[in-house]
């Protein structure tokens, strides 16, 4: 019953291996930013890097005089000229979208930024266009409902986060869409998604199986449906319903 965690595609380094090389094109445009509050021109060039044995390219822009990027920043596998990623620069942070590519093309995941952190809406696909999870980035931090889905598309999970933690009310679903288990996670000395409170699990058609009680991570089963009520036969679940009746 443990949560489903964001989906582990991981982001980009600017590099996969130590970048050996690098060349600057006699490509030029200018663009208007604001600097100290004011408008001022800066001319960008273009850029490549490659990566120790040439498998791994990326290109960008940056302002002529200071190195610092511009503008948009992507990556790719050269034995297969595959784009791999691309994102955007605003005075050297990351700032607006930025795009992860399956090797056939199809967006592996979509997230933002703003000013170098994340922020705003991120969404992760299967290989095939279908949407896999979604979630909302707050100054760096997944806050409110992360929801996962099947290959199908019906929604699989949606969990609730604090801070960042899986923290807060989930529900689980079957395939069918009928309710899986539902209940709630704490978070403790760092440790999160700890069942905590009234957990209820159900079978393939939505049917009610086991209740149970938990505190930070201990559970106590305390009714199923062929047993009823079931009373604590041990120190540790006599524990539990103590200090959730207090």
């Amino acid at each position: 019953m443990k949560a489903i965690k964001v989906i582990g595609i991981g982001l980009f380094l600017s590099c996969l291996a130590a970048c050996t090389s690098e060349s600057t094109s006699n490509n030029t445009n200018t663009i208007t930013i604001e600097k100290e509050g004011k408008a001022v021109e800066v001319q960008l060039v273009d850029k490549v890097e490659y990566n120790e044995d040439s498998t791994f390219k990326m290109s960008y822009q940056v302002e002529a005089n200071t190195d610092v990027k511009y503008g948009v920043y992507k990556e790719y596998d050269v034995p297969t000229s595959t784009l791999l990623s691309e994102r955007n620069y605003k005075n050297n942070k990351l700032d607006g979208i930025e795009k992860i590519y399956f090797s056939n093309g199809q967006v592996d995941g979509e997230l933002n930024y703003k000013n170098g952190v994340h922020e705003g809406i991120f969404k992760y696909y299967y290989e095939d266009g279908t949407l896999k999870q979604e979630g909302v980035y707050v100054k760096g931090t997944i806050e409110g409902i992360l929801k996962s889905y099947y290959p199908t598309g019906v929604l699989k999970e949606e969990v609730f986060h604090e801070k960042g933690l899986t923290q807060g009310a989930f529900k689980e679903y079957n395939e069918n869409g009928t309710i899986k288990a539902e209940g709630e996670y704490t978070s403790k000395h760092g440790r999160e998604d700890l069942e905590h409170g009234l957990f209820k699990d159900y079978d393939k058609n939505g049917k009610l199986l086991r209740k149970m009680r938990c505190k930070e991570g201990q559970c106590c089963t305390t009714w199923t449906l062929e047993a009823g009520d079931i009373k604590p036969t041990t120190k540790l679940c006599a524990a539990i319903l103590e200090s959730e009746a207090s």
